[in-house]
């Protein structure tokens, strides 16, 4: 297993409607300056989706601040994946304690066997690489399975997107393809750079507020022990499945808007657009973005737009 270095937070897949010869490259506009660019390096970042461990402080404070109003089945939930995505931090957690006990038995470190510790290291190397790539992968699988989407889409067709069937399990969710096509949008709205920075700033901005220091050991909580970069990941998983969910109960009308000028369509590091978001207020009321709440995902053909 090797780690994915090179990691796109804008589908490469999507960006290849903008491909203006055989070496894949498009035209971008970047720091003022256009200049032909290769897909694989266009709106990625070395090891973007890396995660960080999330300490007890930093779970409580999530749950604390961003799980508390929801049903116990989805707080459940999302701190199953915070605990999936801290797995290579407990491997490598257990894999240290069992070196110590080692050391300790055999009375150093340089005493185990050089072929224990040759694989000891290779599974600390495995870990640190489940950490870089297990948020990649999750894309690229969800990313395979919109292909066939966005094929059906450049056919004119969304027969995929319908409201017939009820939703009420968590297998009616994981199962139906227009609750999925949706969710698939709202990831690629809540994945980018922008995203990421903009909600990041926005917890610390908040935990700046003294009131903080009054409340939080309430919860025994430390202050000092929290980093938004580590909680900001987990807090985009939960607005994507929110804001699907939103769109999807209120049946939001998907409509397909076609092209026919000579005037291309662009598109940006940032594809997913909500016309009615505040931009500069990360935590706006969720509720009056979502009931006004337009997706507006390009290429040089046509444009989806959801009005709810």
């Amino acid at each position: 297993m090797q780690a994915r270095k090179n990691q796109h937070y804008v589908w490469e897949h999507y960006l290849k409607a903008w491909v203006c010869n055989e070496q894949n490259e498009i035209w971008s506009s970047h720091n003022g300056r256009v200049s032909r660019r290769p897909i694989s390096r266009i709106a990625s970042a070395e090891y973007f989706y890396e995660v960080k461990p999330v300490n007890d402080d930093e779970k409580k404070f999530f749950q604390f601040l961003f799980l508390h109003h929801y049903p116990k089945d989805v707080q459940d939930a999302m701190l199953r994946y915070i605990d999936i995505l801290n797995t290579p931090f407990r491997l490598n957690d257990e894999l240290i304690l069992a070196i110590h006990l080692a050391a300790i038995k055999l009375g150093e470190y340089n005493k185990i066997p050089e072929d224990m510790r040759k694989e000891l290291e290779q599974l600390k190397t495995k870990n640190d690489i489940m950490a870089k790539n297990i948020v990649e992968e999750r894309h690229g699988e969800a990313e395979t399975r919109a292909v066939k989407w966005f094929n059906a889409l450049k056919n004119k067709n969304m027969d995929f997107h319908n409201f017939e069937k009820p939703l009420v399990t968590v297998n009616d969710y994981l199962t139906n393809e227009g609750y999925n096509f949706i969710l698939f949008i709202c990831m690629q709205y809540f994945r980018t750079k922008k995203a990421s920075e903009r909600f990041s700033n926005a917890i610390k901005k908040s935990l700046k507020n003294p009131e903080w220091n009054n409340i939080l050991p309430h919860y025994k909580i430390d202050i000092k022990n929290i980093s938004p970069e580590n909680i900001t990941p987990h807090f985009l998983r939960l607005n994507e499945i929110e804001t699907a969910s939103g769109l999807w109960a209120s049946k939001a009308n998907l409509t397909l808007l076609m092209n026919d000028t000579s005037c291309p369509f662009i598109t940006s590091d940032q594809p997913v657009i909500n016309l009615k978001a505040d931009y500069q207020n990360a935590f706006a009321n969720k509720k009056d973005v979502l009931e006004n709440y337009i997706n507006n995902t390009t290429n040089n053909d046509y444009t989806m737009v959801w009005l709810q």
